[in-house]
C-alpha cells in the first residue's frame, strides 16, 4: 500500500522528540522519525523536503552537506514552500551567489516571508547582487519593517539618505497599492 507523502509527513512530525512515548503506533524514536522525513521528501512533500534541507544544512543527525541542503531547499522551494525559497536565498548569498538567490528570496518574499524580505531588500539596496536598486530595496525592506523585522528598520533608516522624493514616493504609491490585511 502507497502512503501519501503528507500521511508520513504528519506521522514523522508526530514521532519526533517529545512524542508520547505512550503512542501505540510504530514507529517511536527520533531515528525512525528521521526515516519517515527521507520517505516524505522522496515522495515531493514540501515540508519534508525543507526539513532534509535544513538536516543538510545544519548536520543535524547526519554529515554536514551544503549542496545536498541547496538541492533539497530548491525542491521545496518549487513546489511552494516559502521558508526553503529564504534559506536557499541565505545560503546562496552566503557563499557568493548572491545574484543567483534573488529570484528564490523573490519568491518567498512576495509570500509574505518577512526575513526573505529584510534580506531581498538589503541585497538589493546594497549592490550585493551585482545592480543598486535603492527604490526596489527600500521597498522590500519597508515591508519586512512594517512586519517587525528590527534589522529591516536598522537598514531602512540607513538607506533613506540615498533615497530621493522620487523614490519614497514610488515605494509609497507600491506599498499602499497592496491588499492590506
Amino acid at each position: 500500500m502507497k502512503v501519501s507523502a503528507a500521511a508520513v509527513a504528519l506521522v514523522a512530525a508526530l514521532i519526533g522528540p517529545g512524542w508520547a512515548a505512550a503512542q501505540p503506533s510504530p514507529p517511536r524514536t527520533y531515528g525512525a522519525a528521521m526515516a519517515w522525513y527521507a520517505t516524505a521528501a522522496a515522495q515531493g512533500h514540501a515540508d519534508a523536503l525543507y526539513f532534509e534541507g535544513f538536516r543538510a544544512e545544519t548536520g543535524e543527525g547526519r554529515a554536514r552537506d551544503a549542496p545536498e541542503a541547496e538541492r533539497l531547499y530548491e525542491a521545496a522551494a518549487r513546489v511552494g514552500h516559502a521558508s526553503a525559497g529564504y534559506r536557499l536565498g541565505l545560503l546562496l548569498t552566503r557563499r557568493g551567489a548572491a545574484e543567483d538567490a534573488l529570484p528564490w528570496l523573490k519568491g518567498a518574499a512576495e509570500s509574505g516571508h518577512v526575513a526573505a524580505q529584510s534580506l531581498l531588500g538589503y541585497l538589493l539596496a546594497g549592490g550585493a547582487a551585482g545592480t543598486i536598486d535603492p527604490r526596489d530595496g527600500a521597498y522590500w525592506l519597508e515591508r519586512a519593517a512594517r512586519a517587525g523585522d528590527a534589522i529591516a528598520a536598522v537598514n531602512l533608516e540607513r538607506l533613506a539618505p540615498l533615497l530621493d522624493d522620487a523614490d519614497r514616493a514610488a515605494v509609497a504609491a507600491r506599498l499602499a497599492a497592496e491588499p492590506q490585511p
